[in-house]
C-alpha cells in the first residue's frame, strides 16, 4: 500500500514517486540528526531565533544601543579619508586601503603628546606639499626627498619628550607614489629612537609596505624609556638600510598626521594643537528588556582586535552585567601577554576559566557562550571549549556593555554584531554561530 499517498489524501493508485512529501515533524528532524545551515539557525533545533541581533556593519547605531565619547575622535570613511566625529558620535571606520567596512570602533581614553601634530615643523629633507590631498581636513602633508647618492641619515625627524620607565607608541600615515623606487632596501622605516636613555629603554620601528602605493598606510614604533639617561627621543623616517644599499636617487614619498601616545600600542590618530590632543573613551550599551531571559541565554560576539593590549592583562569585548563584577554574563576575555582568548565565569559564584583559543591581531573573531544551571559551552571561530558544569547563581544584571565590561578595557578594536538567545544552544549550533 502507498502509505504515502493514503496519507495525503490521494487515491491508492498514484505512485509513491507522484505524492508530495509530507513536512516532517520536528522530533523526525531532530531524531535523524539533520544538521542545520545558516539559514536554519535562526530558529535552531525548531526553538526561538536571536532574540537581539544586533549589525554594527551598515553605518549606524542599532535601535535601543546608546554611545558616548567626552571628546571628539576620529575614523576613516567609506573613500578612505580621515573624519573628526563630533563628541559622542559614533565612529564607523573603514579599512585604508579596500575601504570596506570594519564595524563600531571603541578605543580606550589616549593622549597625543605631539603639540601641533596636524601642522608640527620637522627638521630633514621635506616641505610641506599640495601634490596629494590631506589624509584629513586642516592637515600638512609633507613630502620626503631623499636626496641622491644619500646612504644614511633621515629625511624627516621631530624631537620629543618622553617619562622615564613609561611605554610609548609612535605612528604616522606614509603615502608611496608608484614612481618610487622599489628597491627593498629604499623603503621608508619609522624608527622611534631612544639615544642614549639609559639602562632597559628599546626601540622599534615599521618597515613600509611596498606593495601599497598611491594610498595612505600606517607606520608605527614603540619604545620603553630607561632608568636613567636621556629624557627624549626623536621619531624618524629613514630608509631601511640605512648604512648602505642602493640610492634612492631623489625619490618622494609623503607623510602626515603624525602621533606619539603613552601606550603600548597606537590608537586611532588624535589631532593637537598648542596643548595635548585627547580622545576620551568610547562606550556603548544597551539597557536590559524583553528580550534578556535568564537563566538560559546564549551570547555571542563578532570583533576585531586590531593590537592586544599587554599592557593592561585583559580585555573583554562584551559583557552583561550590573556595573560591577559580582553579577555579569561575558562571552570571552583576552589576556595580552600571550594572545590568548580565555573563557570566564559567568557569575562570581562560578570560578569556572578555561582557554579556549589564541587570538590573531586584526583578524576577525566570533565567539559564543551558552549557559543554564549547572551547565556551560563556549564555541571560538567554530571550535568547541570551554565546557563547564559548576553550578551559578546569577544575581539581577541591568546592562548590556558592547566593546567592554562597565569595569574592564575596550576592545581596541572594532565591534561587528552582536546576537543573544534566549536559551542554551546545543554545541553543534554553537559551532556553526561561530564559523
Amino acid at each position: 500500500m502507498n502509505r504515502r499517498a493514503l496519507l495525503a489524501g490521494l487515491p491508492l493508485w498514484v505512485g509513491a514517486a507522484a505524492a508530495q512529501p509530507l513536512q516532517a515533524p520536528i522530533g523526525d528532524v531532530i531524531g535523524d540528526r539533520t544538521p542545520l545551515n545558516l539559514a536554519q539557525l535562526s530558529a535552531p533545533s525548531g526553538g526561538a531565533p536571536p532574540s537581539l541581533d544586533l549589525s554594527f556593519m551598515n553605518g549606524t547605531l542599532p535601535p535601543g544601543v546608546t554611545f558616548t565619547r567626552a571628546s571628539t575622535g576620529t575614523y576613516l570613511d567609506a573613500s578612505g579619508t580621515m573624519q573628526l566625529a563630533a563628541a559622542n558620535a559614533p565612529r564607523f571606520d573603514h579599512d585604508p586601503g579596500t575601504h570596506a567596512a570594519r564595524g563600531l570602533l571603541i578605543e580606550e581614553a589616549r593622549t597625543n603628546a605631539l603639540l601641533n601634530s596636524d601642522t608640527l615643523n620637522p627638521t630633514g629633507n621635506c616641505v610641506a606639499s599640495t601634490d596629494i590631498p590631506p589624509l584629513h581636513a586642516g592637515a600638512t602633508v609633507w613630502k620626503l626627498t631623499w636626496p641622491a647618492g644619500q646612504s644614511n641619515g633621515a629625511v624627516w625627524g621631530i624631537n620629543v619628550p618622553i617619562a622615564i620607565s613609561y611605554e610609548y607608541a609612535a605612528s604616522c600615515w606614509l603615502y608611496i607614489p608608484s614612481a618610487y623606487n622599489t628597491a627593498v632596501d629604499n623603503l621608508p622605516e619609522f624608527n622611534v629612537d631612544v639615544g642614549a636613555n639609559g639602562t632597559g629603554g628599546f626601540n622599534t620601528g615599521k618597515l613600509a609596505d611596498g606593495t601599497k602605493r598611491n594610498q595612505w598606510q600606517r607606520l608605527t614604533g614603540r619604545v620603553l624609556s630607561g632608568t636613567g639617561g636621556g629624557t627624549t627621543c626623536n621619531l624618524v623616517i629613514r630608509r631601511a638600510n640605512a648604512y648602505g644599499g642602493a640610492s634612492l636617487g631623489g625619490s618622494v614619498c609623503y607623510l602626515c598626521c603624525p602621533q606619539f601616545e603613552l601606550g603600548a600600542f597606537e590608537t586611532s590618530y588624535i589631532p593637537s594643537g598648542a596643548s595635548a590632543g585627547v580622545r576620551q573613551l568610547d562606550a556603548c550599551s544597551m539597557p536590559l528588556g524583553a528580550w534578556f531571559t535568564p537563566p538560559a541565554s546564549t551570547l555571542s560576539i563578532e570583533a576585531v582586535f586590531p593590537v592586544i593590549a599587554a599592557e593592561a592583562g585583559w580585555q573583554t569585548p562584551i559583557s552583561i552585567d550590573d556595573g560591577t563584577t559580582n553579577n555579569r554574563i561575558q562571552t570571552y576575555r583576552v589576556f595580552g601577554q600571550n594572545n590568548v582568548a580565555s573563557q570566564v565565569a559567568v557569575a562570581a559564584t562560578d570560578a569556572y576559566n578555561q582557554t579556549i583559543g589564541v587570538l590573531t591581531p586584526g583578524a576577525i573573531v566570533k565567539a559564543a557562550t551558552a549557559f543554564r544551571s549547572g551547565y556551560q559551552q563556549s564555541a571560538f571561530n567554530g571550535v568547541l571549549a570551554g565546557s563547564g558544569s559548576t553550578a551559578f547563581t546569577l544575581g539581577p544584571v541591568t546592562t548590556l556593555n558592547i566593546g567592554q565590561t562597565s569595569n574592564g578595557l575596550p576592545v581596541n578594536g572594532w565591534v561587528r554584531r552582536v546576537r543573544y538567545w534566549p536559551r542554551a544552544l546545543l554545541p553543534y549550533e554553537l559551532q556553526t554561530v561561530t564559523s
